[in-house]
């Protein structure tokens, strides 16, 4: 047996019937092979270590708690950043139609227009990787979306000027 087919079993899903349905239904991914081994590992060193030590391997030090407030703060910047960016938005697609609705020439809702856009590829790029969800970890990736969001906010300065 190759190592190639050992690692494809490791990734093999384990489907318990009813139990995985419910799991997959609210989000949950089914178990892997993998999965199923490391928890028996954590399980069994967590009921070893606090029958021997008479506490728990990771009590709540101001470290612990200190990772957990990051965690929820960094969920939270992540929530309003992209509630700030929804909503400017929405104001560019209502700027828009006004804008939209003047003739060529002097437009009172030009200038206002490419401020509110630029304002809102600003706040995709700042929530896209000030607090990222998944961050991405693909360099090439990571790159093309950094060149999508310089050109999002090329687009809303340059006609806005002479050009």
């Amino acid at each position: 047996m190759s190592t190639v087919n050992c690692v494809e079993y490791l990734h093999a899903k384990i489907h318990v019937l009813f139990i995985s349905d419910i799991l997959n239904a609210i989000g949950f991914p089914d178990l892997l092979l993998l999965d199923l081994f490391t928890w028996i590992a954590a399980v069994g060193y967590i009921v070893a270590y606090k029958a021997i030590n008479n506490k728990p391997p990771f009590p709540g030090s101001n470290e612990i708690n200190a990772l957990i407030e990051a965690r929820q703060m960094q969920k939270l910047l992540h929530m309003s950043d992209h509630a700030v960016t929804s909503f400017l938005l929405l104001v560019t697609n209502y700027t828009s139609i006004l804008e939209a609705s003047f003739m060529a020439g002097d437009n009172p809702f030009g200038n206002a227009l490419s401020v509110v856009g630029f304002a809102t590829a600003g706040m995709q790029l700042a929530s896209s990787n000030l607090a990222p969800r998944h961050a991405i970890e693909n360099k090439v990736v990571n790159y093309i979306s950094y060149a999508t969001s310089a050109f999002a906010l090329l687009n809303q300065v340059l006609p806005s000027g002479p050009i």
